[in-house]
């Protein structure tokens, strides 16, 4: 639906009417509303401003191309090229779009419907804030497609920027925040490649968030992570215990020092309230200047203290082994383990 004053003017040229075969167009929108209905691709209500558009359409096999078209759209500025082909049998859509900004909490306005279902809700429920910026879309469907339930393969294509953007990525652990990212989508996979971030204080460059198999109703995610931080913050590490993480935050502990870096592989079905029971873990953590002080009696003294800590654990699906060095009360240790 759509409500505006549009403007323009049309040119061709013919010695009689049946002869014409081309008619180009200029139009122009100073103000107007567009809405669609709740179960088409895209959804909702669109303020437009200053949308200017120029083409051409053709009578024999009647297609209408739109060569250039500007405007904006909720307060976002959009460039593109589209075309309209087949009318008179199977009309199809081919479309190019560009957009410099637009903030992330309009992302489910420019995500169609029925693309990438599963990874649609997750995204959009799972991430806020920040903006997205120098944004490039194509897209090549039938019409039918537009109310279709799902989209087919290789159908869209896009890339993308996100800047100071947040994820909940699991609930139950600290979001991760600041993210600067380049995205694309191939038209199969949607891809992430995070350059900065922060979860708490462990910077997390390097890594990598994939949604694989976006067609097959059987979407899974991939998050590649690479994080370096102080070792206060283990609670970022999906693969630990529960048990193990309080016995390290407990309040009897009164001093954790040291660096950890980890490489983590994990695996995530896209469900809501996605836990660390729904992960599949691997990779390592090794942390070096390890120290710790914490009321504890051991070997005859009342606090255990240990220093000048180094190591590696090793995360395989909920099994962890590791290996240690450490000063522990003023005597040298060193220690290997493994759990089931």
């Amino acid at each position: 639906d759509l409500k505006a004053n549009i403007s323009g003017n049309f040119a061709t040229s013919f010695e009689t009417i049946s002869d014409v075969k081309k008619v180009e167009f200029e139009l122009f929108c100073l103000e107007g509303q567009a809405s669609f209905p709740e179960k088409s691709m895209f959804f909702g209500g669109y303020q437009i401003k200053d949308m200017r558009m120029n083409g051409h359409f053709t009578t024999q096999n009647p297609s209408i191309f739109l060569e250039n078209f500007e405007g904006i759209f909720n307060g976002s500025e959009v460039y593109g090229s589209a075309s309209l082909t087949n009318l008179n049998t199977t009309p199809h859509i081919n479309a190019a779009f560009d957009a410099h900004q637009i903030p992330v909490d309009q992302l489910s306005r420019i995500w169609p419907q029925n693309l990438a279902t599963s990874t649609r809700n997750w995204v959009l429920k799972n991430i806020s804030g920040g903006t997205l910026k120098d944004i490039t879309a194509y897209m090549d469907f039938s019409v039918d497609d537009l109310g279709a339930e799902t989209l087919k393969r290789n159908q869209i294509f896009g890339e993308f920027r996100v800047e100071d953007t947040e994820v909940e990525y699991i609930d139950g652990l600290p979001p991760a925040e600041n993210l600067f990212a380049d995205g694309w989508f191939d038209g199969v996979d949607l891809h992430i490649d995070i350059e900065t971030g922060k979860i708490l204080d462990h910077g997390i460059g390097g890594t990598t968030l994939e949604f694989l198999d976006v067609y097959t109703g059987k979407e899974i995610g991939l998050l590649d992570l690479r994080s370096t931080g102080p070792l206060s913050d283990l609670a970022i590490f999906p693969g630990f215990s529960a048990k193990f993480i309080s016995w390290f935050e407990s309040k009897k502990t009164q001093k954790i020092e040291g660096m950890g870096t980890a490489t983590l592989h994990i695996h995530f079905p896209l469900i809501s309230g996605l836990s660390v029971q729904d992960l599949t873990t691997k990779g390592e953590v090794t942390f070096q200047q390890f120290s710790l002080q914490r009321n504890l009696r051991l070997l005859g003294q009342s606090q255990l203290n240990i220093s000048d800590g180094a190591g590696r654990i090793v995360l395989e699906d909920h099994s962890l082994t590791g290996h240690a060095k450490a000063t522990i009360n003023q005597m040298p240790f060193e220690i290997e383990w493994s759990t089931l």
